[in-house]
């Protein structure tokens, strides 16, 4: 990451030409930095280099999985709880938009207002899912009130879809902080005001957004909640202490784990040491093509 007051893309060019490297990713928005892979003798100079602030090593992140369980109803517990739709009705589409961080959105769905946003696994293609966990949480987010099966907290809701983890539901800090740059850069003229991130790996919270411990991901972050983006992320179905975890336990987003339908704790469920709120999502509707149930604490219910 480098200095206030570098211009990131023109100082990334210099130092490729001077060291002898290619850089993977380039941020300019959520932070001003590069993403590559160093030698040792490359990672200590560029680490001497004045307008460098500090140097991160690349973390492994996942998705937070799902378990199919019986089919639900049309308006899932979840939503209903949240007052978000009754038995009978249920509200119209948000006046904001909202990012999908996750595996990619099945962009021809026809149960969601999707669209492609940015591909940081394949650059230059569609953000479309093949995993199936970002399409999950999007139609747990916004499927639309069409009677095909379920509604979403805020049917037909416009998603863009940030595709930073792989068909095997796997990303990097790079990836995902590629993710969250493309989100910051866009977010005013995309009217882009919540991301979601059902995703997470180990790591603390440094409480000084990253400046202390060298952490990009959370410097990424913090920005982006400067710039107007609300992060909602998932505490984890470990049933670990979420407090080790990234970016659960970031100070800056909104982590909200599971209740049960009968309001008591989950089984599997992040433990709420460093909880921002509860949301129900034992019995929550997922929005693959034949629109299966599935329990989870990584379903967006807020």
């Amino acid at each position: 990451m480098f200095r206030a007051g570098v211009i990131a893309d023109a100082k990334t060019d210099e130092v490729e030409r001077r060291i002898g490297f290619a850089s993977d990713f380039r941020y300019g928005a959520a932070l001003k930095g590069f993403a590559a892979y160093l030698t040792t003798s490359q990672l200590a100079r560029v680490r001497a280099d004045r307008d460098v602030l500090f140097i991160s090593a690349d973390r492994t992140l996942q998705t937070i999985g799902t378990v199919p369980i019986a089919a639900g109803d049309s308006a899932p517990t979840g939503v209903r709880r949240l007052g978000a739709a009754t038995t009978t009705t249920t509200r119209e589409a948000s006046t904001v938009n909202v990012a999908v961080i996750d595996s990619g959105i099945d962009l021809a769905h026809p149960d969601l207002n999707a669209v492609s946003g940015k591909n940081c696994i394949r650059s230059g293609q569609s953000a479309r899912d093949d995993n199936g966990h970002g399409t999950h949480v999007a139609g747990t987010i916004a499927a639309r009130n069409n009677g095909a099966g379920v509604v979403g907290v805020a049917p037909a809701t416009k998603l863009y879809a940030v595709k930073v983890v792989n068909a095997q539901g796997s990303g990097t800090d790079a990836q995902v902080i590629c993710g969250i740059d493309w989100v910051t850069a866009n977010a005013a003229t995309l009217k882009i005001k919540v991301a979601n991130m059902s995703l997470g790996g180990p790591g603390v919270d440094d409480g000084n957004c990253g400046n202390t411990n060298a952490d990009a991901l959370h410097r990424a972050i913090c920005n982006s909640v400067a710039a107007g983006v609300t992060y909602v992320v998932a505490a984890g179905n470990s049933g670990e202490d979420f407090s080790a975890g990234v970016p659960a336990n970031y100070d800056e987003v909104l982590t909200v784990t599971a209740v049960s339908d009968f309001d008591g704790r989950p089984g599997g469920l992040g433990s709420p040491n460093c909880l921002d709120g509860y949301a129900e999502s034992d019995d929550a509707a997922a929005g693959f093509s034949d629109f299966t149930t599935v329990g989870s604490a990584d379903m967006p219910h807020a």
